[in-house]
């Protein structure tokens, strides 16, 4: 029988590899535009011991609930302001100036607005569903809401972001003007679900998401838009984008980069 030792030993380790291989080689197919991309890391909202650090506002703001036959964590739509926030990615190798997609599951059950803020790169972006309002009402500007009536598919719907990290990255508090980032890539970075004050967000059933995962993002050129050019004659446009606060990450030192000119 001994002699059959080392044989055993070393399926073991073969079957050992290959299922560890199996697990850091997890891959999830997001659809277009990017395809079957590598899993990095990934939070069960709705797991009260996910071993993710959490935090909310106000301490109890946040309660799971079952949408759509799945758990969910939820943020009432009554009352003030609220947010529940994860941090992803500590000690997974993330690396700055590194692109990655980040992913959340969302029940499209009920009208809902919902605020998601990105740590990691410092944005800020709203979506809403059904005939929520993808804004507040209330503000120190004039803005043109619209309740659409937007269809409900019933089912668990992805909301995705390309961004490339920063050098470094601010704590659960937003910056705006100077104000300190303490982390680095390998500490992760927190995502922050927030929804205004329920009287400012009429129609909204409240936040609600599943899971927030975080990917490796594909190659560049996968990813670089085709553009058919305009027939001949017609007269053409130059459109740009510009973020209204992203001066905030390259002015104020120390900022989110390093080098100001990888901002740009």
């Amino acid at each position: 029988m001994k002699r059959w030792y080392p044989i055993l030993l070393t399926v073991l380790c073969i079957l050992t590899g290959g299922a560890k291989a199996a697990e850091m080689e997890r891959r999830v197919d997001l659809g277009d535009p990017f395809g079957p991309l590598k899993l990095i890391d990934e939070i069960n909202c709705a797991q009260a011991d996910d071993p993710h650090e959490r935090l909310q506002y106000p301490t109890d703001g946040s309660r799971v609930a079952t949408l759509l036959g799945r758990p969910c964590r939820v943020l009432p739509a009554e009352g003030g302001p609220k947010y529940f926030a994860y941090r992803i990615g500590r000690d997974k190798g993330l690396k700055a100036g590194k692109a990655y997609v980040l992913a959340l599951e969302y029940p499209e059950d009920q009208s809902r607005t919902i605020y998601v803020s990105n740590r990691g790169c410092e944005t800020n972006l709203g979506f809403a569903t059904g005939q929520a309002l993808g804004d507040t009402i209330y503000g120190y500007t004039n803005n043109n809401l619209e309740s659409l009536k937007f269809p409900l598919s019933g089912e668990y719907r992805l909301w995705t972001q390309l961004f490339t990290l920063h050098d470094r990255l601010p704590g659960i508090e937003g910056i705006r003007d100077s104000g300190p980032r303490p982390d680095t890539a390998a500490d992760g970075f927190w995502v922050v679900i927030a929804q205004p004050a329920g009287d400012d967000m009429p129609a909204s059933a409240g936040a609600a998401i599943a899971t927030i995962r975080l990917f490796e993002a594909p190659p560049d050129e996968t990813l670089k838009a085709r553009y058919e050019p305009l027939p001949k004659g017609l007269p053409k446009r130059h459109i740009f984008w510009r973020e209204e606060m992203s001066d905030n990450v390259i002015m104020n030192q120390p900022g989110g980069m390093i080098d100001p000119l990888d901002w740009y």
